[in-house]
């Protein structure tokens, strides 16, 4: 008879480690941001409308965002090739006016240029600024602009007291204002009724 076997005691299953997926990747490390270096060398195009403190501004803004200096100058060109490219809208607009520009344009500008020696003559602070402002923004060419000074200019030409504070351009004393608004057998017979109040 064969001899029993003896019970074998059961294995139980050694549990093996779950082994982590092996990254490929290397450790990365942090990129380091480009910060805004001390001073910034920031050079405007060639007879650009943008002037110095524009580029200051350009600085603190390039400062506070930490751009490099080739960031801060790629932005300063973008700028100022949008405000030539505005200028340039503006021209072409006035030029292709139907009652300003084309063969107009010339005497448009005469008449714009004639009221503003007027009114804001050059070597004066505010006609300075004002012609300045002009064509740092490119509106001097803007048609809505020129034709409002055109027509003003045309409106002086047709009476040379406009614009001149009370003063003829001959010496002599300009009407009164009150006696070119009032200037109706009406008015006048008020003026004379109640002693010279309006």
């Amino acid at each position: 008879m064969p001899e029993p076997v003896a019970d074998k005691p059961v294995e139980k299953p050694v549990e093996k480690p779950v082994e982590k997926p092996v990254d490929d990747k290397p450790v990365e490390k942090p990129v380091e941001q480009p910060k805004a270096p001390e001073k910034y060398t920031l050079k405007l195009p060639d007879q650009s409308r943008l002037e110095a403190e524009d580029v200051k501004a350009f600085e603190t803004v390039a400062r506070e965002n930490q751009w490099t200096n080739e960031q801060a100058q790629e932005a300063l060109t973008r700028h100022h090739d949008a405000i030539e490219a505005q200028a340039t809208a503006f021209y072409q607009a006035a030029v292709a006016d139907k009652d300003y520009g084309g063969e107009k344009l010339v005497e448009s500008q005469r008449l714009a240029n004639t009221v503003l020696d007027r009114v804001r003559p050059k070597g004066t602070p505010r006609g300075d600024a004002f012609r300045q402002l002009l064509k740092r923004s490119g509106y001097g060419n803007h048609i809505e602009v020129l034709s409002f000074l055109a027509d003003l200019g045309k409106a002086t030409a047709e009476d040379p007291t406009l614009g001149t504070r009370g003063k003829a351009t001959d010496g002599a004393k300009a009407p009164e204002l009150a006696d070119k608004l009032y200037d109706h057998p009406t008015s006048k017979q008020l003026a004379t009724e109640t002693g010279g109040k309006r």
